[in-house]
């Protein structure tokens, strides 16, 4: 596991074990993760909004070092007692480097997944192959974002109206997504970063910087006051801390769902 020295990013603070298993020690998240978060409570645009900037943020900062999560999606999300959104469940994650075709898109990921990661499942599916030319890459974890971005507005599942992961795959193949309530106040700009980052096309979605970028800009919209509810600045990074764990121990990656 590597530990990254970022706010939106959980904080790991060692491992512990039980004599039999090996467990991750992080931080606490008082308000549990994002999906529940959203779903329990009426929360105002602005906290909406600074919520997916400290995301971006998050996604950023990995994207700067070279990192690829490779599970974006609300219940990998935490909210901490100040409202601050944190990444968390690494239990996937590589360096750009390293392969990054070895991944399934199971049923809980489909929601999020980019069409061309669907295809490929499909391929392997059918032919019991990989196509290891369709790796799992920045513009994958856009597109889980923008899936995310349209959660985070709607406070609503990513096509829950579809029971059957399967059907959901196919709408997503021929180009379906989930459009915005009218009437809901969710700023254009928003909707219209959403589109960009879950195009069809790879290429046609934008880098996290600009996400960020935008998302800054969106919440500077909204403000009623000068100084109101101001977005905390960029921090520029200089260093990322690496923790490895010991390679002779087996860790319990289940405890990664508690991160």
């Amino acid at each position: 596991m590597k530990l990254i020295d970022c706010q939106n990013i959980i904080n790991f603070y060692g491992r512990t074990n039980d004599g039999v298993k090996t467990y991750l020690v992080t931080e606490w998240a008082e308000n549990g993760n994002l999906r529940e978060y959203i779903l329990g409570q009426n929360i105002g645009l602005k906290l909406k909004i600074r919520i997916a900037y400290d995301i971006a943020k998050g996604l950023d900062f990995l994207n700067s070092v070279k990192m690829v999560h490779r599970d974006i999606r609300s219940e990998n999300i935490v909210i901490t007692d100040h409202e601050i959104a944190k990444i968390t469940n690494f239990k996937f994650s590589r360096r750009f480097n390293e392969a990054t075709s070895n991944i399934s898109v199971n049923e809980e990921c489909v929601r999020y997944s980019a069409p061309e990661m669907l295809r490929r499942e499909i391929s392997r599916e059918k032919e019991k192959i990989d196509n290891y030319s369709i790796k799992y890459d920045t513009k994958c974890e856009v597109y889980s974002f923008g899936i995310l971005l349209w959660e985070i507005a709607e406070c609503r599942i990513p096509y829950e109206q579809f029971e059957d992961f399967m059907v959901i795959r196919k709408k997503v193949l021929d180009g379906y997504r989930e459009k915005f309530t009218p009437g809901t106040g969710i700023p254009k700009k928003y909707q219209d970063l959403v589109n960009k980052s879950v195009d069809q096309n790879p290429g046609s979605r934008p880098t996290f910087s600009r996400m960020l970028t935008n998302l800054q800009d969106i919440f500077r919209c909204l403000e009623d006051h000068p100084n109101s509810n101001r977005l905390p600045p960029v921090r520029k990074m200089t260093q990322c801390t690496i923790v490895a764990a010991a390679e002779d121990c087996e860790i319990n990656w289940d405890s990664f769902d508690y991160m």
